[in-house]
Parts: C-alpha cells; structure tokens; sequence
C-alpha cells in the first residue's frame, strides 16, 4: 500500500463519515487526486487546500498541541452539537418522555 493510499484510508473515512460539514465529493476527489500525483507525505502534510476544511471542523485550541490522539481524541464539532441538543432535550422534558420514549430507541 502505497503511502498517500495509506493516507486515504485514514482520513478519508475519518474526515467523511464523521463530519458532515466536509463535502464528500469534494474531499474523495481531493484525495483522489493527491493519490494520482504521487505526492509524498511531506507534500501532503504541507497540502493546506487539503487539511483546512478538516481542521476547521473541530473546535481544538490551536495554542496547544495534543500528543495523546489516538487515546483521547477531540470530537468534531458535529458531534459536540448532537451531544448539546441531546442534553437540552433530555433536560427539557420528564425523563419517561426524553430518555426512554424519545432518545433509547
């Protein structure tokens, strides 16, 4: 496997599945065209067209750098905005109602 097919294995399920707010189009072809190119990772990781939409779509303090990703991993922002309506909801009505009739299923 090359490396830029490495590179799309990872981000691209990672970058399209779990944030809506990136085209699916737009990031698939990207990454097509990265992999087509032949670039090498340097090339890729210098690529900003390619990463700033990624990183746009978490809400990460820029001033500080995570070197503990693969066990505590940030969530994109997606993901922070279901967790907020879902806690709303559970706390806008009784919990028979919220919880167990609307949010378990």
């Amino acid at each position: 496997m090359g490396s830029t097919s490495f590179l799309g294995s990872i981000v691209y399920p990672a970058a399209v599945y779990a944030l809506p707010k990136l085209s699916l189009g737009s990031l698939s072809g990207r990454t097509q065209q990265l992999a087509s190119i032949g670039g090498t990772p340097d090339d890729i990781a210098r690529d900003e067209d390619y990463w700033t939409p990624i990183v746009r779509a978490f809400t990460v303090d820029g001033r500080v750098v995570n070197l503990n990703n693969g066990g505590v991993s940030p969530s994109p922002a997606v993901v922070q905005d279901a967790m907020r309506r879902h806690l709303e909801l559970s706390n806008s009505m009784p919990p028979p109602v919220s919880l167990w009739q609307i949010l378990e299923p």
